[in-house]
């Protein structure tokens, strides 16, 4: 099982967002995981592709995403032209993924990021 509030043996044990049904726990998630994905996800090291980047990136987010270290490390390692855009610290992640004003601020800027 992939989220539950009840049984301690789901990946995401009482975590929020994935068991409120208001928000990522819907009818359309089938609520599965596949333990293969472990491996890849806990080994998969997003700063080395700062070292690559060249292209100018937008970053979008807040104080309380899930690593925001890891996006402060990511903007201060890069050399890549770099622009951020930090929302309330009250925007948690899960936040981008369906709150009206935090998608739709996070969408803006990405599009005028775009046509520059």
């Amino acid at each position: 099982m992939g989220a539950s509030a009840t049984d301690d043996k789901s990946v995401m044990y009482q975590a929020p967002y994935y068991t409120e049904a208001h928000r990522g726990l819907i009818a359309e998630y089938d609520n599965k995981f596949s333990v293969a994905s472990w491996k890849p996800w806990l080994t998969y090291d997003a700063q080395a592709s700062a070292d690559k980047l060249s292209k100018p990136m937008l970053m979008v987010g807040s104080a309380s995403i899930a690593l925001p270290a890891g996006a402060e490390a990511y903007a201060k390692r890069t050399k890549a032209p770099l622009e951020k855009l930090w929302l309330e610290d009250d925007v948690t992640q899960f936040d981008f993924y369906d709150r009206k004003d935090v998608v739709g601020k996070a969408s803006d800027a990405v599009a005028d990021f775009f046509k520059g």
